[in-house]
């Protein structure tokens, strides 16, 4: 296994994480902190066999009225270890903000 690899997420604008939707290889974080250690400083990953990954998965919510139209938000994933240079992947998604209408 390599030495030290770690992973860490860092959420972009308007957007926090579901803690409860951690996910590694499809177990649930158990007892996530709020923000979960991987959305701060990174945590690290345990039986990694060099060949294979992990798979991280989980969910947002936004947050913080982002400004009317599209959006796009573009959120960027980092993985290292030790004399392992650091690499990043991104997922990106566009959202339409809608000045909300109200009847009564």
């Amino acid at each position: 296994p390599s030495p030290s690899p770690t992973s860490r997420d860092f959420l972009p604008a308007h957007v926090s994480s579901i803690p409860t939707t951690l996910a590694f290889d499809g177990e649930l974080v158990s007892n996530p902190a709020n923000p979960p250690a991987f959305f701060s400083q990174g945590i690290m990953l345990t039986d990694l066999t060099p060949g294979l990954g992990k798979t991280i998965t989980f969910q947002v919510k936004v947050e913080e009225c982002p400004p009317l139209g599209d959006i796009s938000i573009t959120n960027t994933g980092f993985a290292k270890g030790d004399n392992v240079a650091e690499i990043s992947d991104t997922a990106k998604a566009t959202i339409q903000v809608h000045k909300p209408t109200f009847s009564f």
